[in-house]
């Protein structure tokens, strides 16, 4: 089944699939949406044993998109999550739980939130905002992302293993209370990044090779004028200035 969603703010609560849908939205940026206005969904989406081959698209979502309430109903396999502004995703009940879903691509979003993986298998994750973590991670793809942000106490990538983190550029704050450490895990190869701080490899098993370090997002980006998303910026790629 395909479900169009117009423009306009609606109330979902707690939204539960438990089969084969394709919503599409209006999209969520008022720039490009400025004849319907933006789709919004006030609530929480949870997907569930029996959604297999879902597609989600174009939205604002309040909340947060979880896989299955608890182990029993929580694997899902091929679903593609695009153009969708949220707050966290959680690749299974808590996110922190081995899951057996497999397929699971991450496109063209805003992660007002973390990404909890769950150690899925074939997870991509490209072209999208993060603004917090990426955590419980395994044999993933990592690419072509904005990330801005880290967690208290810790370090962006946290219990992420054998996964290839290419062409993305990571902010991260450093300091007393956030990213005393890059990535927490092992055998991850970082290449061809740019980092606005100054990280070495090797690091542990992790490695990487021809990396930027030391590039702000003012000499990146055609307009980011701070490290924060905003869809006034301009994103696009520019000559580094150093």
């Amino acid at each position: 089944d395909t479900i169009y969603i117009p423009g306009g703010g609606f109330t979902i609560n707690t939204l539960n699939i438990d089969k084969t849908l394709s919503v599409f939205g209006v999209g969520y940026d008022s720039d490009s949406t400025q004849a319907t206005g933006i789709t919004q969904l006030n609530g929480t989406i949870v997907l569930k044993q029996g959604a297999d081959n879902t597609f989600l698209q174009g939205f604002y979502l309040s909340s947060n998109i979880i896989f299955g309430t608890n182990p029993s109903d929580e694997v899902v396999n091929n679903i593609t999550i695009s153009r969708i502004n949220m707050n966290s995703i959680y690749l299974s009940a808590n996110g922190s739980s081995a899951s057996t879903s497999n397929n699971i691509l991450l496109t063209e979003n805003w992660f007002r939130g973390e990404i909890a993986a769950a150690y899925v298998t074939g997870l991509v994750v490209s072209k999208n905002f993060v603004s917090q973590g990426f955590r419980y991670a395994s044999n993933c793809l990592f690419t072509n992302n904005i990330f801005i942000g880290g967690y208290c106490g810790g370090g962006p990538f946290s219990s992420v293993d054998n996964c290839l983190f290419q062409n993305n550029y990571f902010y991260v704050g450093h300091g007393p209370c956030c990213c005393q450490y890059l990535v927490s895990g092992n055998s991850n190869q970082f290449i061809n990044n740019a980092m606005n701080l100054n990280w070495s490899f090797p690091d542990g098993s992790n490695t990487g090779s021809s990396n930027w370090f030391g590039i702000a997002p003012n000499s990146i980006f055609v307009n980011c004028p701070s490290a924060a998303f905003d869809n006034t910026y301009d994103y696009h790629l520019q000559t580094p200035s150093n």
